[in-house]
């Protein structure tokens, strides 16, 4: 029997719940990564991993710190865990 995942919402929450897309470009690098998001403004820790991953793949690099990465990773950046496998963008920064 398949098992419902840990983070699928099901019923009348699943009905609520919608997602969007947001678009984060490093500038520094050109690369591009799109999350979706869910109502509620977070990710899995899995989808944040990757979009970092996909921003900036360089050990060690450090345009994230800089302003040389664009304003629009900074809800990536400025993320907060949740404690619950998913991680909280922060579109206020």
């Amino acid at each position: 029997m398949a098992g419902i995942h840990p983070y699928q919402r099901t019923g009348a929450e699943s009905e609520r719940m919608t997602m969007q897309t947001y678009t984060m470009t490093n500038e520094f690098h050109g690369t591009t990564a799109t999350v979706r998001v869910a109502d509620d403004g977070t990710i899995s820790k899995d989808a944040y991993r990757r979009a970092r991953r996909k921003l900036c793949g360089i050990s060690g690099c450090r345009c994230f710190g800089s302003s040389a990465s664009g304003k629009s990773v900074l809800p990536l950046l400025q993320a907060e865990d949740t404690g619950d496998g998913r991680v909280r963008l922060n579109f206020d920064a």
